[in-house]
């Protein structure tokens, strides 16, 4: 078989190469991509490099005698020499045989070929020398480009100094926009021509191709400019900054007198959101909190600007960003540690910024101006958010100082640019984008706005600037669309415009970024896994009493004669934001001499008790249960149909529990007609009492209509178990039942002559025992709050561990005790700092070291949501979100659900018609596993 000729392998490798290339309809852009001569040189064990070096024998000597070299060495050295594309070049350009046979020589066969190497681009004079002919040297340079292209580097800047345009490693490049000193373009980088140093070997090319944004300057002043170029990259790029709302620097690129910065491809910037990707007001409460809380990340890029830049040096960097407005801000779509997406925004374009360095050891310090660095383009004109500059040049978002004879622009300018953004884009949340171009208006056309579009107005007749006035009547039109639609997300509205009027935007005396982002994380909703939904009951009568099943399924208002009924599927089924009952119950006309006292109910009854005389002793009150098996009928939802009447001859009942899983009742009571003597705690099965009613054969009860009239008279009480107290029935103030097993007893404190402790009694009963055991803490006042003027209990909750319970003492101590017989050791027992605690909430087991709670602000009324942490040397107090509306010292009942699926706090308020709200606070799952 003849051996293969060069000329024909050429041919060969030539149209491989050619196939490969990026962009081959263009001659000038096309290029081959990275490690294209690798791939096809290494193919099947190195066999075309193994074949190129045997096309060069000659017809009566082998390659091996021509250069000393077996095929393993000749291999070996080129790729330890990196001399692929090099030889890659010489194929694709055809250079002759000749010229191939001595660039081997030089390149390859010598022991010591330093000097000869050539690297890629090479000059003319260096390829006439080393290939020995113009011819081959001239097709050389013609193809050279192609394997020439860029390859850019993370974090490091890739300078061309030759005069030769360059290939660049686009795949395709599309403009995104113009701004002040740049243009913007989309562009998809070449598989391999993005490195990353850091990455290692094996990992530092990308291996698919990458989509970024390229940012295009005019420098003009190259001279002057290096030191600008360090400062601006360790704004973008500094490997030790932690801030994830600075976009990223991913490299730059300096050819001739063009440079231009790469960074990750955003989905848009903050303006083009509004005014047309989203032009509607967002729909959803948790769409919403998502943008409140990624504009407090934007107070958080700002912040790092402003205080968190670091030298290598450990220099401080304060950088004045001095074009925030929402074309800057940048919305990137990212992956969260929990391989969940989320958005995140972050600011841009520095084009004019200007930069502070406070050295160690300077005297003063030192103010880099980036305008000095560019030739400023002219700005395309934005026809939605306020692109209208005055004659300096300053935008909508620029403060009053931006148009003072003297330089006095500093982060409080940032800070007024950043509150007049957040103006916008709660404007946006009430009004989409339709309202951000009225807000606009309303803005030009005041009589002294000269045509410009700002949020201040020029003094006048040597007057200061003010702020212009139609934010304030803007802010108030907000304020009154929230409040209608929700009043939580109102009441948050409010806060957070008060405090942009109050300390932002302001002419004086500003804020600071993190003063911003505070407040925004402090905005209720801030925490896109907490939200707040609202429900207004309707009725025509003032409500005397709620209870909430344990699941928070089902939730019980009465008056003294009825009990109406809302349920999940009722709340969910409602116009706006009023609420119609699913069901409803009313005294029947026999038992018009009493009134409803207690109600109690879990997801299976509800069990009622009454008050009033009895028809056979008119001097004793005769009690009545009537107990609601709620899933009866033939209804899907909870329902009054199956009822069950009890009638108790009992001087009076004080309290009325049912345990969480439905199994047992439990009730205090007096034991004879004087309200002081010793009280009796009764306790049976629901199963039980409804036994000892005597019913008929269960027929379909195809009416719906309430079995009241089956009732049964338990004169001796006989279906109870009974415990004799140590207090009247009156002093015990708390009763509650945890599944079957617990009973607990919180008794009113009492101070007497019998005894100078001013204590807290608190009984543990267990009654799965047999006998119960009752086991009794006592939580004592310490000396120095006795004459405080809350009173001494406020709050009580059992843990899920049977032994332990929590208890808040004049709105402001937290104790954590255990029930271990006579053990009364003290588990933790501190002060709740800045808030007033009304409740505590418990619903079985929480995280270990937490508890909910509601409560207020030591010195405001509004009612709110926290969390404990209770595991510290301090207790950490967490506000989870506001309830507006409810103030503290109202009466209200709540219930915390742990439901994995739905994990939530119900909320029920009793103020008057005007303000009877129910809350559902949905946790997010961190808060309830």
């Amino acid at each position: 078989m003849a051996a293969e000729t060069y000329d024909d392998l050429c041919n060969e490798l030539y149209g491989d190469i050619f196939r490969r290339l990026e962009r081959r309809e263009e001659e000038t852009l096309r290029f081959v991509p990275w490690g294209t001569c690798r791939d096809i040189f290494q193919q099947n064990d190195n066999g075309n490099l193994r074949r190129f070096f045997r096309s060069l024998a000659t017809s009566y000597q082998s390659s091996r005698a021509i250069f000393g070299l077996s095929e393993a060495a000749f291999v070996e050295r080129v790729d330890e020499r990196g001399l692929l594309d090099f030889l890659g070049t010489l194929v694709f350009a055809t250079c002759s045989i000749r010229a191939a046979r001595t660039c081997v020589s030089h390149l390859v066969a010598s022991d010591d070929p330093h000097g000869s190497i050539v690297r890629l681009p090479a000059s003319r004079m260096q390829l006439e020398r080393l290939l020995g002919s113009e011819t081959d040297a001239d097709r050389f340079i013609s193809k050279q480009g192609c394997f020439c292209a860029v390859v850019l580097r993370k974090k490091e800047e890739v300078r061309i100094d030759g005069t030769d345009a360059p290939r660049l490693p686009y795949l395709e490049e599309t403009p995104l926009g113009e701004g002040s000193f740049g243009k913007v373009f989309r562009v998809r980088v070449a598989r391999g021509h993005f490195h990353d140093r850091h990455a290692g070997p094996a990992f530092g090319h990308n291996v698919e191709p990458m989509d970024m944004a390229r940012k295009d300057y005019i420098v003009a002043d190259k001279s002057k400019a290096r030191e600008e170029y360090d400062v601006m990259r360790q704004i973008l790029g500094s490997t030790s900054r932690n801030c994830e709302n600075i976009v990223e620097s991913l490299g730059a690129l300096e050819v001739g007198t063009n440079y231009s910065l790469f960074m990750p491809l955003a989905v848009c910037d903050l303006r083009t959101y509004m005014m047309s990707g989203h032009h509607i007001s967002p729909r959803t409460q948790e769409a919403r909190a998502e943008i409140i809380h990624c504009a407090a990340g934007l107070a958080s890029g700002l912040q790092f600007l402003h205080t968190g830049i670091r030298t290598a040096d450990f220099d401080e960097l304060v950088c004045y960003h001095m074009d925030l407005n929402p074309s800057n801000i940048l919305i990137f779509q990212e992956r969260a540690n929990d391989g969940s997406m989320r958005r995140i925004w972050k600011l841009s374009d520095f084009g004019m910024a200007r930069v502070k360095v406070r050295r160690r050891a300077a005297a003063g310090d030192r103010e880099n101006d980036f305008n000095s660095l560019f030739v400023r383009r002219k700005k395309v004109p934005d026809p939605s958010v306020s692109a209208t500059l005055n004659r300096r040049g300053e935008g909508t978002y620029l403060p009053p100082e931006s148009i003072s004879s003297t330089a006095s622009m500093r982060t409080s300018s940032d800070v007024w640019a950043l509150g007049c953004v957040l103006s916008v884009v709660l404007t946006f949340l009430e009004t989409g984008a339709e309202g951000v171009r009225h807000y606009q208006d309303a803005r030009m056309d005041h009589r002294r706005a000269d045509g410009y579009d700002r949020f201040f107005l020029r003094g006048t007749r040597f007057t200061e600037p003010d702020v212009h006035p139609q934010v304030k009547v803007w802010h108030k039109v907000l304020r009154e669309k929230a409040t209608k639609r929700n009043l939580t997300e109102g009441h948050a509205m409010s806060c957070m415009l008060d405090f942009l009027e109050q300390s932002v935007i302001r002419v004086a005396q500003r804020c600071t970024a993190e003063d911003v982002k505070k407040k925004l994380q402090e905005t209720p909703g801030h925490n896109s896994g907490i939200s707040v939904d609202e429900w207004y009951p309707w009725a025509t009568q003032d409500f005397k009493g709620c209870a909430i099943s344990p699941d928070a399924n089902v939730l019980a208002y009465w008056t003294d004669n009825k009990i109406m009924l809302y349920t999940s599927q009722s709340l969910a089924a409602r116009e706006g934001h009023t609420v119609s009952h699913a069901a409803d119950w009313k005294l029947p006309e026999t038992d018009c001499d009493c009134f409803l006292k207690h109600v109690c109910l879990t997801d299976k009854y509800l069990i009622a008790s009454t008050a009033g005389r009895s028809r056979i002793k008119a001097d004793d009150l005769a009690h009545k249960l009537y107990i609601f098996y709620l899933l009866g009928g033939d209804s899907v939802d909870y329902n009054f149909s199956e009822l069950h009447r009890l009638v108790l001859q009992l001087p009076a009942i004080s309290k009325i529990a049912i345990s969480s899983d439905s199994v047992w009742v439990a009730f205090t009571a007096r034991a004879s007609t004087n309200p002081r003597d010793r009280g009796v705690f009764f306790y049976a099965t629901v199963r039980d009492l409804i036994e000892a009613v005597e019913l008929p054969p269960r027929t379909p009860n195809l009416n719906n209509k309430p079995r009241d009239e089956n009732a049964a008279t338990l004169p001796d009480v006989h279906r109870f178990k009974s415990i004799p107290l140590d207090w009247s029935a009156a002093d015990v103030i708390h009763l509650a039942l945890l599944e079957s097993r617990d009973a607990y007893l919180v008794v009113r404190p009492e101070l007497t002559t019998r005894s100078r402790e001013h204590k807290i009694p608190i009984t543990h009963m267990s009654l799965d025992r047999h006998p119960v055991t009752m086991d009794t803490l006592n939580i004592v006042s310490l000396g120095y709050d006795v004459g405080a003027f809350a009173g001494l209990f406020t709050a009580f909750c059992p843990f899920h561990d049977r032994n332990t319970c929590a208890v808040v003492t004049r709105e402001k101590r937290l104790h954590v005790q255990k029930f271990e017989g006579s053990d009364k050791s003290l588990e933790l027992q501190k002060e709740v700092p800045k808030y007033r605690i009304s409740q505590l909430l418990s619903s079985g087991p929480r995280p270990q070291g937490k508890l909910l709670a509601i409560g207020a602000p030591s010195a405001k009324h509004q009612m709110v949501l926290l969390e404990i942490q209770l595991n510290t040397s301090e207790l950490h107090v967490q506000q989870l979100a506001s309830l507006p509306g409810l103030l503290y010292g109202d009466n209200f009942a709540a219930v915390l659900s742990d439901d994995k699926s739905d994990p939530c706090v119900i909320v029920a308020s009793l103020t008057g018609a005007s303000r009877r709200v129910i809350y559902k606070v949905k946790l997010s799952s961190a808060e309830s596993t």
